[in-house]
């Protein structure tokens, strides 16, 4: 089974631009095109969600970067995309991300093959919820971005939306929230076995005027409740440097780079939408092939004359610790010691090879030692494979001796998966 993508932004990851409306999904036709011009470029193809998702998009182009040429590919890359969730929210975002990205969560129980991606939005886009009166004094409380209450008119609350962004709205603290926030996502859909990316892109993240006096006020926000409480250690934030450095951020800054064709890659400089810069298919091609280079590339952040700056690094010490352990099982399995096995286990191990499938640590701690007290087991690695994708998992090209009365060479390849704290949750297995 293939990885299921799931991306989280604005009008720039949902694709939106291509189209005139916000139908429900599936519901949109060809008279729903942006432009005589866009409709021309995709005749007869009829304007859908799901056309615009898997044809137009960023999320779209890295799902066709990743269809394997062949077998042998599909364990080069890591696994082929085969879904794509499309949480993006033309004039949305931030927030909106945030809480489409947790209800989805609560709704699909198992994200082990799952890659999320979130495109960062201004958080002048975030929620703001607002009391509007009606008549026989009744109300109701609609929901916009700030920005939209701030250049829109709403009648009489048009000086609410601008004392709330003067007295109670400050940019820096709001970043700081939203990084809080992602940095949650990211801690548990990494324990629940799945990647987690941030883009750094399309809105300049405000680190780049971050100095000393910026991150000692953004560590002082909360001095009144952790003055209050009595859980010092437990109950204070990460320093700001900590909490940037804990993200998973890609550095695609250098996505013009990615622009073969300077005069092409926007709807306007195409020709498709008169005064609209959001990307095309060939943009978004171009931002695909970004992303899939930098995937592994995260942004590390440090303090240098009292600036913050940061400097492009790699998960390599994810991938070598990954490595390693793999080495280590083969070890562990070609001497018989189930003792070292079950330590390197996950107590829900899942199993699978061409004879059948073992869940839980009992069981196949139950299965090696079948196989160990029968045969005496040699182990040759041949190669371990790091998938683009998937920091997580690596692809061992291995051959097996079983020796009893006679000997029996097996050529394996086997898919291992770990968790966050470096324990085996999967293992698949192939003959052959």
């Amino acid at each position: 089974m293939g990885l299921t993508l799931v991306a989280a932004g604005c009008s720039h990851t949902q694709g939106i631009a291509f189209t005139k409306t916000t139908k429900t999904k599936g519901e949109s036709d060809s008279e729903d095109w942006a432009s005589e011009e866009i409709r021309k470029k995709y005749h007869p193809q009829k304007c859908t969600h799901e056309f615009i998702t898997n044809n137009l998009t960023w999320m779209g182009k890295l799902k066709q970067l990743l269809k394997p040429k062949d077998g042998r590919d599909l364990y080069l890359q890591g696994d082929q995309i085969d879904n794509i969730v499309n949480l993006g929210y033309g004039g949305l975002g931030t927030s909106t991300a945030i809480r489409s990205i947790w209800n989805y969560c609560d709704k699909v129980e198992d994200i082990t093959d799952h890659i999320f991606v979130v495109q960062p939005q201004s958080i002048y886009r975030n929620e703001v919820y607002y009391k509007m009166e009606k008549a026989d004094n009744r109300h109701s409380w609609p929901m916009c971005s700030l920005m939209d209450g701030l250049q829109h008119n709403h009648s009489d609350i048009d000086e609410t939306f601008k004392h709330f962004d003067m007295y109670f709205f400050d940019e820096d603290i709001e970043w700081y929230k939203y990084y809080v926030e992602l940095s949650r996502i990211q801690k548990y859909v990494e324990a629940k076995g799945a990647d987690f990316r941030v883009l750094h892109s399309w809105w300049p993240l405000p680190t780049r005027h971050w100095n000393s006096e910026v991150i000692k006020k953004l560590e002082s926000i909360y001095y009144t409740s952790n003055d209050v409480g009595w859980e010092k250690e437990l109950q204070t934030e990460k320093g700001v440097v900590d909490l940037l450095n804990s993200l998973n951020i890609i550095n695609t800054t250098n996505n013009h780079l990615y622009h073969k064709d300077k005069t092409k890659g926007h709807l306007h400089t195409e020709g498709l939408l008169e005064g609209d810069m959001h990307y095309s298919e060939l943009g978004n091609e171009y931002l695909a092939n970004c992303i899939y280079d930098n995937f592994n590339n995260v942004i590390q952040f440090e303090m240098n004359n009292n600036n913050l700056n940061f400097k492009r690094t790699t998960l390599v010490n994810q991938i070598d610790m990954n490595n390693k352990k793999a080495v280590k099982y083969f070890r562990l399995f070609e001497e018989g010691n189930l003792e070292g096995l079950s330590e390197m286990y996950h107590d829900d191990i899942h199993l699978i090879d061409w004879n059948g499938e073992w869940k839980g640590k009992e069981e196949v701690l139950k299965m090696n030692k079948g196989l160990f007290d029968s045969n005496k087991v040699e182990v040759v690695v041949h190669e371990i494979e790091q998938p683009i994708f998937r920091e997580s998992r690596v692809y061992c090209t291995i051959s097996i001796t079983l020796i009893s009365d006679t000997s029996i060479v097996l050529k394996v390849m086997d898919i291992i998966d770990f968790d966050n704290k470096g324990k085996i949750t999967r293992i698949e297995a192939f003959n052959g």
